[in-house]
């Protein structure tokens, strides 16, 4: 009986021996894990604040360079209008100078019929440059918001994954004619007809004050055409783009 304890006891203490370090090393093992786990976490929230950080600086020098352009185009906005203010009122000063030399020539026309009729030239010479600009502008913006629905029609079509690439770079270009019909308009409408009268011959110099209408509006209209005419195209682009 004694020899049976004896040897249950050495049996326990025997199990005890290699039990028990056993169960202490895996509950060690556990807090090894996470500390490894909250190490790795670290690291990716380093690498992850590091890539965010990098992203904030590109966005930020993005940014910088868009101010910088935006203030860039203010800049040259500003000289652009300075230019063109000083532009006008230097040919502002050329009309009030041409309206005084016309008056006193005409003063010296003795014979009244004629008198009247050069006037009433110079009167209409105005009238149909003023006619002129007015129905250019009046066309240029209607083609302007045509182009606006085309636009609009193309950005359907690219959204359906239609090929547009062609229609944009019409797209870009006609709005560059836009611009300088306007322009053209622009300028067209601070132009100034006024006959430089030469009492001798005065038929010459009427007329040479007519032929330089009539040359501008033929420019304008080419102009103009010229932005219909890219139209079209572009509409048969997109017609194409849209079939595909």
């Amino acid at each position: 009986m004694k020899k049976k304890t004896i040897l249950t006891i050495s049996a326990l203490t025997i199990s005890a021996f290699f039990i028990v370090p056993s169960v202490m090393a895996l509950g060690m093992d556990r807090p090894l894990r996470s500390v490894k786990k909250a190490v790795h976490f670290g690291r990716k929230v380093k690498r992850k604040s590091r890539m965010i950080r990098q992203e904030r600086k590109g966005i930020i020098k993005g940014v910088r360079k868009e101010v910088k352009g935006e203030r860039r185009l203010k800049k040259k906005g500003k000289e652009i209008r300075k230019s063109f203010r000083e532009r006008r009122e230097e040919r502002k000063k050329m009309w009030q100078t041409r309206r005084k030399n016309f008056q006193t020539k005409l003063k010296e026309i003795r014979d009244a019929r004629k008198k009247r009729i050069v006037a009433r030239i110079d009167k209409h010479l105005a009238m149909a440059n003023k006619r002129l600009v007015a129905r250019a502008t009046q066309y240029v913006n209607h083609l302007a918001t045509i182009l606006d629905r085309i636009e609009t029609r193309k950005n359907k079509i690219k959204a359906k994954g239609g090929d547009v690439t062609a229609a944009e770079a019409k797209i870009t270009t006609i709005r560059e004619m836009i611009t300088t019909a306007q322009e053209t308009i622009t300028s067209q409408g601070e132009k100034d007809y006024t006959p430089q009268l030469d009492p001798n011959n005065l038929k010459m110099s009427v007329g040479q004050s007519y032929q330089n209408l009539r040359n501008d509006a033929k420019t304008l209209y080419q102009t103009v055409r010229g932005v219909r005419q890219a139209m079209i195209e572009l509409v048969n682009l997109l017609a194409g783009s849209a079939a595909k």
